[in-house]
């Protein structure tokens, strides 16, 4: 009996990996190990130097956001042609640090936003028409501070708001 105990306590020992000696990990090794791994993985670079929002990247005015939750099966239809996004802008911190960044188009910008395809058709009666975008900035909150961001500012010809 005491040879099945001691080998039994033997395996319990061999699988734990010692664990059960010297006790679980302690807060500072697990510590260690996550302070190790965001520096080597270049991710406290990024939070640092790169651009990581804390407020959404889009603002939908009040009024606009109700009408849209009121239609929820209304779809986006580009009713006209849309400008050209410039081939770069910048994101400006308000410590005056910069940071160059690419733009997306305007219709692709609304794509970001949609939960269906962009191929997916709707009637004309259940749909807000994209009749026009500027090119423009916003302020954001980031990890590094307020910044001012480019922005598109989309106009449709059936939700309230400019068209």
């Amino acid at each position: 009996m005491l040879r099945l105990i001691t080998t039994l306590l033997a395996v319990v020992l061999l699988l734990s990996g010692g664990r059960l000696l010297i006790g679980p990990r302690a807060f500072e090794d697990h510590a260690a190990q996550a302070v190790w791994t965001w520096r080597t993985s270049g991710a406290d670079e990024i939070w640092h130097k790169g651009f990581v929002p804390i407020d959404e990247l889009s603002v939908i005015p009040p009024q606009v956001l109700r009408k849209i939750q009121h239609d929820e099966e209304y779809g986006w239809v580009v009713a006209r042609q849309l400008p050209a996004p410039p081939a770069e802008a910048q994101i400006r911190w308000d410590d005056g640090s910069v940071m160059r960044a690419p733009v997306i188009g305007p219709r692709e910008a609304l794509m970001a936003l949609s939960p269906w395809p962009e191929a997916y058709s709707f009637p004309d009666d259940e749909a807000y028409h994209l009749t026009g975008a500027t090119f423009t900035t916003m302020r954001l909150n980031t990890v590094r501070g307020m910044a001012t961001v480019p922005a598109w500012r989309l106009y449709f010809s059936d939700l309230p708001g400019p068209d």
